[in-house]
């Protein structure tokens, strides 16, 4: 049966991290494992990383109480991938590296721990695009210490189903902190190196949990290996800016593959893609439009002036409104009221002097309000 996650698994599986950053004291930490992907890295310096050894219940840094191998199906890092097959590993991800994210697959939820030393801290080298790395310190680091503030080619962070904007020097989303034993993709636009902040004293001795405010909150959809964040930089509600919160649900072939709460400019939901487990299938595919909806509400929201494509492992930012592109007079209707108003506007520049009204006059998003945006609403019109 597909797997949902539910509130109950976010607090039976908690991750915990039990450490003394020493050369001598070992680093602990606890992967609580949840049926389909989950997003980890193995920041710790131990004797072999070679991939059948690494998972197998022989190796002196695992402690479990269950063979691994029956419970993974699949080892996914950024271009490799390994899977199990007669309780062995195939495939082209044949040794764990540090430095790396990986996406576990699972068939059922379990709980594994790994001890080895701290490594020290890693100098990445990431690429355009997305970069899926580990974070290697062994404590719990908000994202405004752990990110230099001078690294602006990094646009976008995405955690699993969570995710972090870099709005000029900004941070926004639901990514707050870095957790011990998690992965993140790394969005940039530019080759450049990068190394995250050391904030932490080193003779602390803390445990720290994986939970987050989006944690608490009960989901009807699975998580995927395949994310597209987008980032709801505002929504209009019957010409108004709102400022309330609003519950949002992403939808794509009828299925519900996202939710999550609007509070301000920015906030993002993550909509998952079908990655070709059976937890995800049916779920969006490349390229593909998606529909967001306010929860409880049967209608969609139109994306004004923005893209509303599903994008593996990318990012978009939007602007939402229940009213339609040309719908200049917020009354759910296009029609000659609304061209009457457009023209005016053209002749006098002073017709439409409400933002929301003004991005649904530019019609063909070509940040100008003309005749051409006369002559494609008229054409709508007419289509209709």
């Amino acid at each position: 049966m597909k797997n949902v996650l539910k509130t109950h698994i976010a607090v039976t599986y908690i991750l915990l991290l039990s450490f003394a950053v020493s050369d001598d004291v070992p680093v602990l930490i606890n992967y609580p494992i949840i049926e389909g992907a989950n997003l980890i890295s193995f920041p710790l310096d131990i004797s072999n990383y070679e991939i059948n050894y690494f998972f197998s219940n022989d190796s002196e840094h695992i402690i479990s109480d269950q063979i691994l191998n029956n419970n993974i199906i699949s080892l996914i890092g950024e271009g490799e991938l390994a899977f199990v097959h007669n309780e062995s590993w195939i495939g082209s991800l044949s040794e764990i590296n540090t430095s790396h994210g990986y996406w576990i697959i699972s068939d059922e939820p379990f709980l594994f721990q790994i001890s080895g030393e701290a490594i020290s801290n890693i100098l990445y080298f990431l690429h355009p695009g997305g970069n899926l790395i580990s974070y290697p310190l062994p404590y719990e680091q908000e994202v405004y210490s752990a990110i230099p503030l001078f690294n602006n080619n990094i646009l976008a962070i995405l955690g699993e189903n969570k995710a972090l904007f870099n709005n000029n020097g900004i941070l926004m989303g639901s990514l707050s902190s870095f957790l011990p034993g998690r992965g993140y993709w790394f969005i940039v636009n530019d080759y450049t190196p990068f190394q995250y902040n050391e904030s932490y004293s080193s003779n602390s001795n803390t445990n720290y949990d994986s939970q987050t405010e989006r944690d608490d909150v009960i989901i009807n959809y699975n998580q995927s290996t395949l994310q597209s964040a987008f980032f709801v930089k505002s929504i209009y509600i019957s010409g108004e800016k709102n400022s309330e919160s609003l519950t949002l649900n992403a939808i794509c072939n009828n299925l519900t593959i996202g939710n999550s709460v609007w509070e301000s400019e920015y906030s993002d939901l993550i909509a998952m893609g079908d990655d070709g487990f059976e937890w995800t299938e049916g779920y969006c595919s490349e390229n593909q439009n998606i529909d967001i909806k306010i929860e409880d509400s049967e209608e969609n929201l139109y994306f004004i002036n923005s893209n509303k494509t599903w994008k593996s492992n990318d990012f978009e930012i939007i602007t939402l409104s229940n009213c339609s592109l040309g719908d200049i007079n917020f009354n759910s209707l296009v029609n000659v009221s609304d061209i009457i108003l457009i023209i005016e506007h053209i002749l006098l520049e002073n017709e439409i002097n409400n933002e929301h009204g003004l991005l649904l006059a530019d019609y063909n998003y070509d940040e100008l309000i003309n005749v051409t945006d006369v002559i494609l609403i008229v054409e709508q019109i007419l289509d209709n």
